[in-house]
C-alpha cells in the first residue's frame, strides 16, 4: 500500500467498469493494424476489369466490424471469460501501479490490446464477405453509369448531411454534423471516400431498378387487406378483421364410438390436403362421405367463437384453418378473402408502400444476380 493506495483493493472497482469501457473502444475504434502501403498498391480483384485493392476490402473489413453484433457478443464474453479475469489481474500486478491514475491506464492498455485481439481474430471470417460486396458494388454503380443514373458529389453531399442529422451528437445532444458524422467512421478507420462510394453504389442501384421495375410493380388491395389485417392483434383484430368464409363440416354419429370419431378426423386432415380454393371446395364432398360446404359470407373475427376465431386470424386468404371439434361434428374454416376494415387511408398507403419496398428488394437481388452471371469477376 502506497499513500492509501492499494492496487488489489483497487482491482475490482476497475473490474466492473471494464465491459462499458470495452463496447465504447469498439464503437469508437476498431483498433484494427492502419494499412501498409503495400496492401493499399495490391489488387485482390477485377470486376469487368475495375479493379478492387486489398486497401478497399480492408476498409469493408472494418466498417462490418463497426456495425457487427457477433462482435460486441465475442467481446462481452471474452471479457466475462475467467482466463481474461486473470489475464487482468496478472497484469495489474506486473504493473504494479503506485497511484489510481497509473491503475486506470493499466486498465485501458489491457482493454485496447484484448480489443485488438478480438477483431483481428475475425478479421479472416469477415474477408471473404467484404470482397463479395465491393464486387456487387462494383457492378451496381457500372449498370448505374450506363443508364446515365448514378448520382454526383453534390447530392450524395446531401444524402450523407441527412442520415447524419437523424443521429443526435453525444456532446451537445444535437443532430450530428456530416463532418461529426463521418469523423466517428474515421475514428473506426473508415474513410470518408470508402463509406461515400459505398452509399453512391447502393442509392445509385436502388433507383436504377426502381426505374426500370417500378412501372410495372403493382401491389393489389387484397395484399394490403392480408397484411393489415395480419399485423392486427387481440380485441383490435376480432373487431377490425373481415373474412368471406366457407365452412366446412364432416358430421358424426351422436354415441360414436373412439374408432369412428378417428376416422373422421383422418378424413378432416384428407380435407386439408384436397382443398386447394374456395371456388373448388365443394368437390371435396365428392371424395369425402357426410361432408357440407357452407357459405358464410361476410364475417368478422368477433363473428366467430374461439378457438376457431383464432385459426382464422393466424391463416392466410385461400387456406383452410386446422379441424375443431364441436358438438355438431367436426368444422374447418376456408378463408376466402381477409381484410382489415378499419384501416384508415394513410395505414393502408404505409402497408402498401412496405409491400411494394419488399417487391422492389426482390426484383434488385434479381437484377444483381444477372448481372453477376454476365461479369468478368477475376479473383487474384
Amino acid at each position: 500500500m502506497l499513500n492509501g493506495f492499494s492496487p488489489y483493493k483497487c482491482l475490482s472497482t476497475i473490474y466492473k467498469t471494464m465491459s462499458a469501457l470495452l463496447i465504447a473502444f469498439v464503437i469508437t475504434q476498431i483498433g484494427i493494424a492502419p494499412a501498409t502501403s503495400q496492401s493499399v498498391q495490391k489488387i485482390v480483384a477485377l470486376v469487368n476489369d475495375e479493379p478492387i485493392s486489398a486497401f478497399d476490402v480492408d476498409q469493408r473489413i472494418r466498417f462490418l466490424l463497426l456495425n457487427s453484433k457477433e462482435l460486441r457478443n465475442r467481446l462481452q464474453n471474452t471479457l466475462k471469460a475467467q482466463s481474461t479475469q486473470d489475464r487482468f489481474r496478472q497484469a495489474m500486478i506486473s504493473a504494479q501501479p503506485k497511484s489510481k491514475e497509473e491503475a486506470l491506464q493499466v486498465r485501458n492498455r489491457f482493454l485496447q490490446r484484448l480489443r485488438s485481439e478480438v477483431t483481428n481474430s475475425m478479421r479472416s471470417k469477415f474477408r471473404k464477405q467484404a470482397l463479395e460486396q465491393l464486387i456487387d458494388e462494383r457492378l451496381m454503380i457500372q449498370d448505374a453509369k450506363k443508364a446515365n443514373i448514378a448520382i454526383d458529389d453534390i447530392e450524395l453531399d446531401e444524402i450523407v448531411s441527412n442520415m447524419a442529422s437523424r443521429n443526435k451528437s453525444r456532446q451537445t445532444g444535437k443532430p450530428m454534423s456530416s463532418k461529426e458524422f463521418l469523423g466517428g467512421l474515421k475514428r473506426a478507420g473508415v474513410s470518408e471516400t470508402a463509406y461515400k462510394e459505398r452509399l453512391r453504389a447502393n442509392v445509385s442501384f436502388q433507383r436504377l431498378v426502381q426505374r426500370k421495375y417500378g412501372r410495372n410493380l403493382f401491389v393489389g388491395e387484397q395484399r394490403v387487406d392480408e397484411l393489415l389485417a395480419a399485423e392486427a392483434s387481440g380485441s383490435e383484430a376480432a373487431k377490425s378483421v373481415e373474412f368471406q368464409l366457407q365452412k366446412i363440416s364432416l358430421s358424426i354419429p351422436k354415441n360414436a364410438n373412439q374408432t369412428i370419431i378417428a376416422q373422421r378426423l383422418v378424413d378432416a386432415d384428407k380435407v386439408r390436403s384436397l382443398f386447394k380454393s374456395c371456388a373448388e371446395s365443394k368437390k371435396l364432398s365428392q371424395n369425402i362421405e357426410g361432408l357440407r360446404v357452407q357459405s358464410l359470407g361476410t364475417r368478422t373475427a368477433k363473428q366467430i367463437s374461439q378457438p376457431a376465431r383464432s385459426y382464422l386470424l393466424e391463416a392466410k386468404a385461400g387456406e383452410l384453418t386446422p379441424p375443431d371439434m364441436t358438438p355438431n361434428g367436426i368444422e374447418l374454416y376456408a378463408v376466402c378473402s381477409k381484410r382489415n376494415v378499419s384501416a384508415d387511408k394513410d395505414k393502408r398507403r404505409e402497408v402498401q408502400n412496405k409491400l411494394r419496398q419488399q417487391e422492389i428488394a426482390v426484383l434488385r437481388k434479381r437484377h444483381l444476380r444477372n448481372l453477376r452471371q454476365d461479369a468478368f469477376v477475376e479473383y487474384r
